[in-house]
This record gives C-alpha cells, structure tokens and sequence, in this order.
C-alpha cells in the first residue's frame, strides 16, 4: 500500500511542478515582433518629414518639374527599403506649389493612412 500511494504522490507532484512550470514559461516569452510594430509608427513620422523636405529642397520658383521626379524618387526609395521589412508602401503626391501627399504603410499587424498638404515657398 506503501509503495502505490508514492507513485500517486510522485505523478500528483510532478504533474503540478509541469503546470507551475509551463504557467511561468509562458510569461517569460520575449515576443520580438511587439518591437518592430512599435518601430512602423515611427516610419510614419519620418516619411512625412523626409517628403516634405524633399519637395522644400527640390521646389524651384519657375518650375515644379524637378520636385514631381525627386518626389518619385524618394518614394520609389522607401517602397524598396520598406518592403526588405515586411512593410507595404504606398505614396502619391499630387500639385505645385501646394503638394498634397498620400501615403499608405501595410504590415500584417499594422495599417496607417496619412494625408497632408505642403505649401513651397
């Protein structure tokens, strides 16, 4: 009798110690695609600032011929490096002087859709 309640005990015992341990294992998981989700919202940002000064830095008085290719460009630039992450992007800008912008950043877990205008001087 002795001997069958010790292998009771011994399964009841290392049946509990699993759970503990699995209880714990899964609050212990470094989950990494939390931290590039958090670095897409700040693509957001510098797309916005790099577009902008690209059409400031490209904008001539007589003509907006050379802002247009330089907007393509740079966007053509961050669709390719965007894409090596997992990121989708979508850009189209449209009028000179003021340029209206329209960009679209699509990952599996993320999605932004953003819409400003500039005006060149």
């Amino acid at each position: 009798m002795k001997g069958q309640f010790f292998i009771i005990s011994a399964v009841i015992i290392i049946a509990a110690l699993a759970m503990i341990t699995q209880n714990f294992y899964d609050y212990s998981k470094v989950d990494l695609t939390k931290v590039e989700q958090m670095r897409e919202g700040d693509y957001v940002y510098m797309i916005k600032n790099t577009l902008k000064n690209v059409a400031r830095i490209s904008y001539d008085q007589e003509s907006c011929v050379r802002v247009s290719a330089d907007l393509d460009e740079a966007e053509k630039f961050f669709e390719e490096q965007l894409i090596k992450q997992g990121i989708d992007f979508e850009g189209e800008h449209s009028g000179c002087p003021t340029v209206d912008f329209q960009f679209n950043l699509t990952s599996n877990e993320f999605k932004a859709e953003v819409s400003f205008s500039e005006t060149l001087s």
